[in-house]
């Protein structure tokens, strides 16, 4: 009496399907613009390392500042701007 009709199965496409195609509304998706190399330079001083270099400046910070300038700009920056604060403060702490 009833008859069932089967449709035909469909392949569900994934993001890791290699038939689909890489756009989506155009714009293509996973596309290398450039071969660089995210810096993990980015980030600045923890607690510890400001507290250390303030302790022990300017020295540490010259130390510092020598460390880190090639591969961690910010670090470097901020130690040697710590170090210059704190020669300037026992500068004016001997002379007066």
């Amino acid at each position: 009496m009833c008859q069932v009709v089967q449709m035909p199965k469909r392949k569900m496409r994934t993001r890791m399907d290699p038939e689909r195609p890489d756009t989506i509304r155009g714009k293509e998706q996973n596309v290398k613009t450039s071969d660089h190399i995210p810096s993990t330079g980015r980030e600045g001083l923890s607690a510890p390392e400001f507290i250390l270099i303030l302790l022990f400046s300017p020295l540490a910070g010259i130390i510092g500042f020598l460390i880190w300038h090639g591969e961690k700009p910010r670090k470097a920056k901020q130690s040697i701007t710590i170090a210059a604060v704190m020669f300037l403060f026992y500068m004016i702490i001997f002379l007066f």
